[in-house]
C-alpha cells in the first residue's frame, strides 16, 4: 500500500522520527529484528553454499575452512602469520588498495621495505605484527600528490597511520607535541585527592 503525501511528511518529521525510534527501541521489536537478521543470514549462507555446489566450488570452500581451523593460510596452506593469511598473501591483499601487485613488483617492494625496517614502526618504534597492527604509510600523502614509490613508502603502526592521516611528518610531530603539552597542563591542574578518614 502506497503512503500518501501527508504520511510521508509525518514520517520525515522530527515527531515521526521520534515515534519510530521509540518503536524500534522496544525490546520485543529489537528481538524480532535480531531474529529476522539471523534467519536472513542463515538463508544467505545456505543459498551461497547451494550456488557454490552448483558451480563445483564447494570443495574449495571446505578446504579453505579446514585450513583456517588448522591455523594455516586459507589461500596456500602455509602457516598463517597474518590472521588467516600467510605473510605473502597478506602483502598481496594489502597491496591491492595501493595498486601494488606481483606483476608490477609492488609485493616485492613492500617485502623489501618490511625487511629493511625489521618489522618495526618508522614513527613509534613499536614492533609490527602483520594482519594486526601493521600499515603501509605514504610519507607524502597521496591526497597531497605523493606517489606509491619506494622513497615515499614505509611501514608504521595502524594507529599512528590513522592519527597521521594526510599530515606531513613535521605537521604530525607538531600535533603530537601540542597533545603532550596539553596533557601535561591538564595533569598539573589536577588537585590532589584528600583521603577521608572513616
Amino acid at each position: 500500500m502506497a503512503r500518501t503525501a501527508a504520511q510521508k511528511k509525518y514520517a520525515a518529521s522530527s515527531h515521526g522520527k521520534r515515534k519510530r525510534d521509540e518503536y524500534y527501541a522496544r525490546p520485543e521489536v529489537r528481538q524480532r529484528q535480531v531474529a529476522h537478521t539471523q534467519a536472513w543470514r542463515a538463508r544467505q549462507t545456505t543459498e551461497k553454499i547451494q550456488h557454490l555446489n552448483r558451480k563445483g566450488n564447494a570443495s574449495k570452500v571446505a578446504l579453505r575452512r579446514e585450513r583456517v581451523e588448522r591455523g594455516l593460510c586459507y589461500m596456500c596452506g602455509s602457516p598463517a602469520d597474518a590472521g588467516k593469511l600467510c605473510f605473502e598473501h597478506w602483502l598481496r591483499a594489502l597491496g591491492r588498495s595501493h595498486k601494488l601487485n606481483v606483476a608490477n613488483g609492488g609485493v616485492a617492494l613492500m617485502k623489501r621495505i618490511w625487511n629493511e625496517q625489521i618489522g618495526v614502526c618508522a614513527l613509534t618504534g613499536e614492533s609490527l605484527r602483520p594482519g594486526d597492527n601493521a600499515s603501509l604509510d605514504h610519507i607524502v600523502a597521496k591526497a597531497k600528490g605523493g606517489e606509491t614509490v619506494r622513497s615515499n613508502l614505509r611501514w608504521v603502526s595502524y594507529t599512528s597511520n590513522m592519527a597521521k592521516r594526510d599530515l606531513s611528518d613535521g605537521e604530525f610531530l607538531e600535533l603530537c607535541r601540542r597533545v603532550v603539552k596539553h596533557a601535561d597542563r591538564q595533569l598539573d591542574n589536577v588537585l590532589p585527592i584528600k583521603k577521608v578518614q572513616p
